[in-house]
C-alpha cells in the first residue's frame, strides 16, 4: 500500500504554520506537489525530503558542514525528538 497524499492543511499542521504558507511554497516551486483538479496534494516523501534538506542533523553540525540551515542568531535549526515524532506521517485510517 502506498502512502496517502497530503493536503496543504496536513503539512501546515505538521509544520505548525498556515496552509496558505504551504500553498505559497508550492506556487514558488519550493515544494514539489501535484494537483487533483484545483486541489494541491503533496507526496509524503517530498515533504520529508524538504524537511531533511532544510534542517540540520546532529551528524552534520560540524564546523565544515554546509548541510542544513542556520538561523539569524547563528544557532543551528535542530529538531527535538518530540518535534521529529510530530513530523512523521500519521497512519492511514
Amino acid at each position: 500500500m502506498t502512502a496517502r497524499a497530503l493536503t496543504p492543511e496536513h503539512v501546515a499542521d505538521r509544520w505548525e504554520c498556515s496552509a496558505e504558507t504551504v500553498r505559497n511554497m508550492c506556487r514558488r516551486g519550493e515544494l514539489p506537489h501535484f494537483r487533483v483538479g484545483r486541489m494541491i496534494r503533496l507526496r509524503p516523501e517530498h515533504v520529508e525530503a524538504y524537511e531533511c534538506a532544510t534542517t540540520e542533523s546532529d551528524v552534520s553540525m560540524g564546523v565544515s558542514s554546509s548541510h542544513g540551515t542556520k538561523m539569524a542568531s547563528g544557532g543551528a535549526s535542530v529538531l527535538t525528538p518530540q518535534q521529529r515524532a510530530k513530523l512523521r506521517p500519521k497512519p492511514a485510517r
